[in-house]
């Protein structure tokens, strides 16, 4: 009894309570039963009867405030949203549904043809709440680095890959109504750590018409944005007088970019993503020792990564030989090729 009396609201309590007690009174108590069963479908009716009319009045309430005069209610849509809406299991898509009208009444027919909305109007309806926001997160994960990942490809994964049902279900429904497909890698490509997807343009479209451009935040979904920088100089090896991350930083500063200098350890790739990376490394060649600089576009070291390389012979780069000052002046001659090349 007193589990009941937490689940349910007043007056559907009492009519439930009514069928639990003719019911525990056994044989003698059918009569009663009928009546308590009959006396419950009628209240259920009611209550049904009264939840699609607050729908309805918050779905009016909704167009009325948000109504501008660029859009167009066009009569034949409406009526299929509302049968959609008065038909619906969740009452909390009934702001859905109002943002989906307004949507498509700021679209022309050219834009967006007939059968293309109705398409629109049963899959927003076939959607549940939870798919419908596990497809808000999707896009947020997969177009805006997370703080905590490593690319948005990790995001995207911690995600999609979790092994519960709700989670394999949006998926898999995401997936039939042709929102998302499945990514094909290149012929001999190395695998990612679970299957990733490709957002199609009706997924684009339905998100349009739902939501807000301020709505994929990962604020949103109780996530932080990575920090963006211009130029990220990772693990500098030292320079005479540290020239090289103090020049190079205040040549690209002046032409309005933001850098960041990383020492070995930091956790930079979870925190931060920048534009271009610079890295640096011994090399010998020709039985001389060199700095080697990587400029990469990601944060990883890679031949495959690299876009550009330049060589500075380590006893210039490391020592001035008494600050000579022409050891100086070559020695930024060399930072400003560097700087040139992040610029381009």
């Amino acid at each position: 009894m007193d589990e009941l009396k937490k689940i349910f609201t007043p007056r559907l309590k009492k009519l439930v309570l009514d069928l639990f007690v003719e019911s525990a009174k056994g044989l003698p108590g059918v009569g009663g039963m009928v009546n308590a069963s009959d006396k419950l479908l009628r209240g259920l009716a009611d209550i049904e009867q009264e939840e699609r009319q607050k729908r309805l009045k918050d779905y009016a309430l909704g167009l009325a405030y948000d109504y501008v005069e660029d859009v167009e209610f066009r009569e034949e849509e409406v009526l299929t949203v509302v049968r959609k809406l008065v038909a619906d299991d969740e009452a909390a898509k009934t702001e859905y549904y109002t943002r989906l009208t307004l949507g498509l009444g700021r679209i022309d027919m050219e834009t967006l043809p007939p059968k293309m909305r109705y398409h629109l109007i049963r899959m927003t309806s076939e959607l549940t709440c939870y798919q419908i926001e596990f497809a808000t997160e999707l896009k947020i994960r997969k177009t805006v680095p997370i703080i905590g990942t490593l690319s948005l490809d990790e995001a995207e994964l911690k995600l999609t890959s979790m092994e519960r049902g709700m989670t394999l279900q949006a998926v898999s429904t995401l997936r039939n109504w042709g929102l998302i497909k499945e990514v094909s890698l290149p012929p001999r490509a190395k695998p990612p750590a679970g299957q990733l997807y490709d957002l199609t343009q009706d997924f684009h479209t339905l998100m349009s018409l739902l939501f807000h451009p301020d709505d994929f935040s990962p604020l949103t979904i109780d996530q932080k944005p990575k920090e963006i920088v211009d130029v990220i100089i990772v693990e500098p090896y030292s320079s005479a007088d540290n020239l090289y991350e103090e020049y190079l930083t205040s040549i690209l500063n002046r032409e309005g970019k933001k850098v960041s200098v990383e020492t070995r350890g930091s956790q930079h790739l979870y925190e931060k993503l920048g534009h271009r990376y610079l890295h640096t490394g011994e090399l010998l060649k020709d039985k001389k020792k060199f700095i080697r600089f990587s400029l990469t576009k990601t944060g990883h070291k890679s031949d495959a990564e690299t876009q550009r390389t330049f060589l500075i012979e380590k006893e210039l780069y490391t020592r001035f030989n008494n600050n000579s000052s022409s050891a100086q002046s070559k020695l930024r001659q060399k930072l400003d090729e560097i700087a040139s090349a992040v610029l381009e």
